[in-house]
């Protein structure tokens, strides 16, 4: 098996786009359908002990409906027994105790406003608040149980949302390639060395096709082995994307990787001048031979071993190859 530096580049952006726990590409489907699997168990749960919490709840209900009655009857009883009080008093004011319960009217009546304006009204309406409060738990679990689960497991069903909106990313699409990609470089034999994501700045800009315009490149993979050095970009683009987009052709991207590569190698090789190979893998197969970028080979991914493989001819000693590893593990 071949020597692997470094994790792919479209997988690195993936995983930092993605929920807590998930630390590969395989992760994200396996934490779907986790998520998903443990959404419908708690669906199947919750409405299969329903019909028990809701018989639960109305029991509560009515047992506040009879504490209200009894809070009403209790106020009226003290209220009946304060009139009682001020008709007794009233009776017996002609007695010899008339200082007396002239003296503990007024009092009376000042208890039975209170009762009857302050403690009456805001007992009976605090013990309507708890029955509202009570039907309003009631009502969602008869009429919406769909909606209040949803709510229960909103955290749940918003981490399966954003997995699935992952799934059909670009950044998904990206990673998937490369990682094809890079399964079949993984079978080379151990003569080959595998850099994921590759990244070189010159440090200053170079000519590129007549203009200074070329002063560093992300490479997705770079190959080195005895039969030479390869600069792989893995693309995974839709046709209709391809055509709409506006940026460096995939050609050039490519093309550019090689170039800055080259040049840093070059710099750094003082004995020998590196042949760099470079290849364009189109996961889709939708990307052709275009002779502007001539020396931008493309290949499918199930070809690509084979090719790299196809040259029997030694390109690099094991001493060249030793010097260039070690001036790309830096670069990853």
């Amino acid at each position: 098996m071949a020597h692997i530096y470094g994790q792919s580049g479209a997988e690195k952006e993936l995983l930092l786009k993605c929920p807590i726990g998930i630390y590969n590409f395989e992760d994200v489907k396996n934490s779907l359908t986790k998520s998903q699997n443990k959404l419908n168990q708690e669906r199947t749960t919750f409405f299969e002990i329903l019909p028990k919490v809701i018989h639960k709840e109305k029991d509560k209900l009515e047992n506040l409906k009879i504490k209200e009655k009894e809070i009403e009857n209790s106020l009226d009883e003290k209220i009946t027994q304060i009139k009682k009080s001020i008709k007794d008093k009233k009776t017996k004011i002609g007695s010899k105790h008339k200082i007396h319960h002239l003296l503990t009217l007024p009092i009376n009546y000042v208890d039975l406003f209170i009762k009857n304006n302050i403690s009456k009204p805001s007992a009976m309406r605090k013990a309507k608040n708890d029955i509202d409060a009570q039907n309003k738990v009631i009502y969602p679990l008869e009429n919406e149980p769909d909606q209040l689960f949803q709510g229960e497991q909103k955290e749940l069903i918003g981490e399966i949302n954003k997995l699935k909106t992952i799934i059909k990313s670009p950044d998904y699409s990206g990673a998937y390639g490369e990682l094809l990609v890079l399964s079949e470089l993984k079978e080379l034999n151990d003569d080959f060395h595998i850099f994921c994501d590759v990244n070189i700045d010159l440090g200053g800009y170079v000519r590129y096709r007549g203009n200074r315009n070329l002063k560093s490149a992300q490479m997705d993979f770079v190959v080195v082995g005895h039969t030479g050095i390869f600069v792989i970009e893995v693309k995974n683009w839709s046709s209709n994307y391809l055509n709409s987009y506006e940026g460096f052709s995939p050609h050039e991207q490519v093309d550019r990787a090689g170039r800055v590569l080259y040049i840093y190698f070059k710099k750094h090789t003082l004995l020998f001048k590196p042949r760099i190979t470079n290849l364009l893998v189109p996961i889709r197969r939708n990307m052709e031979y275009d002779e502007k970028y001539k020396f931008v080979l493309i290949r499918n991914p199930s070809g690509i071993r084979g090719f790299i493989c196809s040259d029997t001819k030694t390109a690099l000693s094991d001493r060249e190859i030793h010097k260039l590893v070690s001036l790309l593990k830096w670069r990853i």
